[in-house]
């Protein structure tokens, strides 16, 4: 009787044994059927992106217009820029990033820039910018700017109506 009962125990765990195997090959199957069904790309293609705290409150923005510039900007507590980051891709002025730091209106105060053919600013902006004009050089706002272009540093400091009133190495006024 011990004999039977060791071979029906070996029987009874071989036929589980061929269970386990075929549940484990359909689990293999299944597991790389889904494999080739689900898009294996971690590609997020959209023009914009925003970024929202829990509450719902925008935090960030990422802006591809597709045409001169690419923006990233980091919002305050109301909703207004303080930081952004631009890419410019040079079909209005040369390839160029500029890091932009904004005050609580969202006007920019300070920026840092360059461009592809090497030249480097900092400027600084007026708390009320004018209306950019012709002749104004960078930006209305900008009320001071130490840059070096083609090797050549220069130092300028404009008056609140835009006018450059003084400049190293100096230039025509």
């Amino acid at each position: 009787m011990e004999n039977s009962d060791a071979i029906e125990r070996i029987v009874r765990l071989e036929r589980e044994n061929r269970r386990i195997k075929f549940l484990l090959l359909v689990g293999l199957v299944l597991i790389f059927a889904l494999g080739a069904i689900v898009p294996q790309t971690r590609t997020l293609d959209t023009s914009s992106l925003i970024f929202r705290r829990a509450d719902g409150q925008v935090v960030g923005e990422l802006r591809v217009d597709g045409m001169a510039s690419n923006d990233i900007a980091l919002l305050d507590a109301k909703g207004v820029v303080r930081l952004s980051v631009t890419g410019l891709s040079g079909r209005i002025t040369p390839p160029s990033t500029l890091l932009r730091i904004h005050d609580a209106q969202g006007r920019e105060r300070i920026t840092l820039g360059a461009d592809d053919r090497g030249s480097a600013s900092v400027s600084i902006g007026a708390a009320n910018p004018r209306k950019i004009t012709v002749d104004t050089p960078i930006y209305s706002a900008t009320r001071a700017a130490f840059s070096v272009d083609n090797e050549t540093p220069s130092l300028e400091f404009w008056d609140s109506d835009s006018k450059l009133v003084y400049s190293i190495p100096p230039k025509r006024r």
